[in-house]
């Protein structure tokens, strides 16, 4: 503890020192303009990174508007129930996504349906029902893969009419066996039919037109710019830079969230990100520095801060008391320093306005991602020892693949932004340098006019 305040008795020495001294000793400090990181050069595009993809998400502008005047007027914006981006994938999310085949049919999610098979629970749901003549085929489509079914498949109300229409004629004719059995199983497989545009259900790749269920007939901007929170654009200085962006791999799956941070002229924007977490609820359960070996950069390895954070709250659906890991890595960047400290930040910026003259737009990278740990077989464990013993096992894997991937996504995702800075740099010094050269012409044909003028 005592360390801890140590070290912010020097942070904030330093910054008294660098803020104050140049103007005492008259100074000029020049205002530097670039940054490290630039949106329109992330890893967005398919083969920047070999095994990490920059998600697009959905954006309504609409719902962007409603969502800062709620929060202007410290509204909490999850009470309308909008949301500053969607998954068009994402069956739980209130997305209004339209039929391929009837246009103005707004298409149901699975979970829409009533799915027991108990007849009187099924008289007294409210839920629309699936018609007999389909259920069984639904029930193979669930037998296939259930986490897709649950995850990402639509169903259009109109077509099951047009099929149990379909299906009920061919099964009242003997004569079309045939054609029922080669129908039934492209039907299961979601496969196109013949003469028959209908479909038993409807996957993303199928839909092409998506609007916002919130703003009738507003349709949807795809992006990998994720918006930021106006809670946080709200708590920043004015010119503050803010980049964020989702980024998936498949195998292993895991979704990795990335912002930066860069400060204007305000200095303020940048600070240690444990103060902004642990305002959101969590709490710092560990904090290390961490290298990593960064192959195809000219730094070999760099260091970064890695937190454990944690945070108990009640779990959205279940409402039960939860337990939510998340791992964290970040670092501060300029375009003359990287670093993992605070304090070396501090000093860097002292130096180069008191000795250099500069003032540095810093940032600061924060990767984190979700360590969930799989709990599926925990509940066949009866000895209560033993079952305390797997759960501690599984969280602690999940942490470990959690940590991997964030280890393997900045060995990729480095040496991009480092070659993107680098061309920048050349681009301009080279654009200064044909500067220099222009204005020293005209330096020259000035002399030369001043000279024949005397004589």
């Amino acid at each position: 503890m005592g360390k801890n305040k140590n070290k912010r008795l020097i942070a904030a020495l330093i910054i008294i020192v660098a803020l104050t001294l140049p103007r005492f000793l008259l100074i000029t400090v020049e205002e530097e303009e670039r940054a490290y990181f630039d949106d329109n050069e992330m890893p967005d595009g398919p083969g920047d990174m070999k095994d990490w993809q920059a998600q697009r998400v959905s954006v309504c502008d609409k719902c962007l508007v409603e969502i800062k005047e709620l929060v202007d007027k410290d509204i909490p914006p999850k009470s309308s129930g909008m949301s500053l981006y969607y998954y068009k994938d994402a069956s739980r999310v209130r997305v209004d996504r339209r039929c391929p085949v009837h246009e103005d049919v707004t298409l149901n999610s699975v979970h829409d349906f009533f799915w027991d098979r108990n007849p009187e629970a099924k008289a007294k749901s409210e839920k629309p029902v699936v018609p007999e003549i389909l259920d069984p085929l639904y029930l193979r489509v669930n037998q296939m893969d259930a986490a897709k079914w649950w995850r990402s498949l639509f169903i259009c109300r109109e077509c099951q009419k047009v099929l149990t229409e379909r299906l009920g004629a061919l099964m009242a004719d003997e004569d079309a066996s045939e054609e029922l059995n080669a129908l039934v199983p492209k039907l299961i497989r979601g496969e196109p039919v013949e003469g028959l545009p209908n479909k038993l259900y409807y996957t993303p790749d199928d839909i092409t037109r998506y609007y916002c269920a919130f703003h009738k007939g507003q349709k949807f901007r795809d992006t990998v710019r994720i918006p930021p929170s106006p809670v946080t654009v709200k708590s920043l200085p004015d010119d503050t830079g803010l980049i964020s962006r989702l980024y998936v791999r498949e195998n292993p799956r895991q979704r990795i969230n990335l912002m930066i941070v860069t400060a204007g002229r305000d200095k303020r924007s940048i600070h240690r990100p444990e103060r902004c977490l642990t305002s959101q609820g969590y709490h710092l359960a560990h904090r290390t520095t961490i290298n990593i070996k960064i192959p195809g950069s000219k730094r070999k390895s760099m260091a970064v801060k890695k937190l454990r954070m944690v945070k108990t709250q009640e779990g959205p659906e279940s409402g039960q008391m939860r337990t939510e890991r998340m791992i964290v890595f970040y670092w501060y960047a300029s375009v003359e320093h990287i670093t993992e400290s605070n304090l070396a930040r501090l000093m860097y910026t002292a130096w180069d306005r008191m000795v250099l003259g500069k003032n540095y737009r810093w940032s600061y990278l924060l990767l984190y991602s979700n360590a969930w740990p799989d709990l599926s077989k925990i509940g066949q464990i009866t000895d209560k020892a033993r079952k305390e013993e797997a759960i501690k096992e599984a969280e602690q894997s999940a942490e470990r693949e959690v940590v991997e991937g964030l280890y393997t996504f900045m060995q990729q995702f480095f040496p991009h932004v480092e070659k993107a800075e680098k061309r920048r740099r050349e681009e301009r010094e080279k654009k200064e340098k044909a500067e220099k050269k222009q204005k020293g012409g005209a330096e020259i044909s000035k002399k030369t006019l001043d000279v024949r003028d005397t004589l």
